[in-house]
């Protein structure tokens, strides 16, 4: 179940303090600064938050936190450049000691207690909340990943304890196709399906399925 936010009002500054390019479509940037002191995390892997950038006119996206730590007061977003609109124009060519301005945060994701197998679907911008999930999950547990990226250049590998295996397809190919086609292990329960809403510019797992009872949440 979403955690909703608590609003979406620009509650912390954030300092950009590096950057890095993690593929060639894809960067991260670091912010930090006072205005992160009192940030608070939700606690879902594929927490997100309202960005709001230094433009004119005003632009505002959401985006996943990538990765929070409160020891060095870091917060990592990673942003798709996908060269077009405010957002993604601002993250290509941003420098330390600018600045943008976070909601507080919210998460669509529970990590299914005692499942046998997680199966996670996402196109390209989804890839920050599923590496997140991939870094939290436990130790042993298989996940599936199927992932839709433009270029074999946007292929990532994410730090991890569970037993990750990953099938890439281009852009051309259908997610659902290879959903319905994919080969899961066994599942020891009946089949059920789940759906909720999100807003359409959240950068969330697309689909995540797990083999306890066979639930999918779409998003």
């Amino acid at each position: 179940m979403e955690t909703p936010p608590k609003d979406e009002a620009p509650r912390h500054e954030a300092t950009v303090t590096r950057t890095q390019q993690v593929t060639p479509l894809m960067r991260r940037i670091t912010f930090g600064g006072e205005g992160l002191s009192d940030f608070e995390t939700s606690g879902s892997p594929d927490e997100r938050v309202l960005v709001r950038f230094p433009l004119d006119p005003p632009h505002a996206r959401s985006y996943t936190v990538r990765r929070w730590q409160p020891s060095k007061n870091e917060l990592e977003i990673d942003f798709v450049l996908h060269g077009h609109g405010g957002a993604a124009l601002w993250a290509a060519t941003a420098q330390p000691g600018e600045t943008v301005h976070l909601s507080t945060t919210s998460g669509w994701f529970t990590p299914p207690a005692g499942c046998d197998w997680l199966l996670m679907v996402a196109d390209h911008a989804a890839l920050p909340a599923i590496g997140r999930i991939l870094e939290e999950a436990p130790d042993g547990l298989p996940i599936h990943v199927i992932a839709q990226v433009p270029a074999p250049s946007e292929q990532q590998t994410f730090t991890t304890r569970a037993d990750a295996h990953y099938r890439w397809i281009e852009e051309s190919d259908s997610l659902l196709a290879e959903l319905a086609d994919a080969a899961l292990p066994p599942a020891r329960a009946t089949s059920g399906v789940q759906s909720r809403p999100r807003p359409p510019d959240a950068s969330a797992p697309t689909c995540v399925e797990h083999g306890k009872s066979r639930q999918t949440a779409c998003t």
